[in-house]
């Protein structure tokens, strides 16, 4: 598949959770439209404070951010969430757990609604329908989504952040607390809505096979510092992998589900 120009941007990124306290430090990175980028690295290493920098949710010690060629500190928070979604684990829905699927994914819309509708548009209904047709649960629709298995509701999770229409959708640990069967459905789901929706996807992962299996590209962050980043097959390297946590790799024959 042809690739697309950059949908975001980081530019000598430093930033952290404190102003003026670097997490991060120093990183430039590119995420590109038709791409998944996997993020992985040691705990504490920066990945889910990257997340939060591209939202713009992080407060910047130096550097910039873009989103389509748009500085995002000039952008209003109405702004970025019609660009930019974040998917989080659904695993405890808290307080969304007695809502249907169909209502749980249709609060997605919000960044596209008037301040004073009162009832979903066809617009919304329509690109609520097309997005669990996409993911394969339109038959969940009705369904509660404390009823729904572990798997399903990261699919529901991944559909309420489909239906903002974002250009970049950011997903914070996916795949945690899935099974093989699982992990597979919800990133084959990503992978799909990538290519449809030409859009540009960037996932935190644990699983260092996962990443070489699913994404495309892969940056590697220790300490706040960017390791390597780059194509999977040039950057999944034993020197990378040991730089980044500290004990050595090989390249052995691995099990992978037949996910593509």
């Amino acid at each position: 598949m042809e690739k697309g120009n950059a949908i975001a941007e980081l530019v000598n990124f430093s930033g952290g959770y404190n102003k003026g306290e670097a997490v991060l430090s120093g990183v430039s990175l590119s995420f590109r439209e038709g791409e998944l980028t996997a993020i992985i690295g040691p705990n504490g290493a920066g990945k889910s404070t990257l997340l939060r920098a591209l939202t713009a949710s992080l407060p910047f010690v130096s550097g910039r951010v873009d989103i389509e060629g748009r500085d995002v500190s000039g952008l209003s928070p109405l702004a970025i969430a019609r660009t930019v979604a974040l998917m989080t684990s659904s695993r405890h829905p808290g307080l969304a757990s007695g809502l249907t699927v169909a209502a749980y994914v249709t609060l997605g819309r919000t960044p596209h609604r008037s301040l004073f509708s009162l009832s979903d548009s066809s617009a919304d209904r329509a690109v609520v329908l097309e997005n669990l047709s996409l993911l394969g649960i339109s038959n969940l629709a009705d369904r509660r989504l404390d009823s729904l298995s572990d798997g399903q509701r990261q699919l529901a999770s991944l559909a309420r952040a489909l239906v903002q229409q974002p250009r970049l959708l950011l997903l914070d640990e996916p795949t945690s607390n899935l099974d093989p069967a699982n992990a597979m459905m919800v990133l084959r789901a990503v992978r799909n809505a990538v290519l449809s929706h030409h859009i540009s996807a960037v996932a935190v992962l644990h699983d260092v096979n996962t990443a070489a299996q699913w994404a495309d590209n892969v940056v590697i962050l220790r300490g706040g510092h960017l390791v390597a980043s780059g194509s999977t097959s040039k950057v999944l390297t034993p020197q990378s992998l040991a730089l980044a946590y500290g004990v050595n790799f090989s390249r052995r024959e691995a099990f992978f589900a037949e996910g593509e």
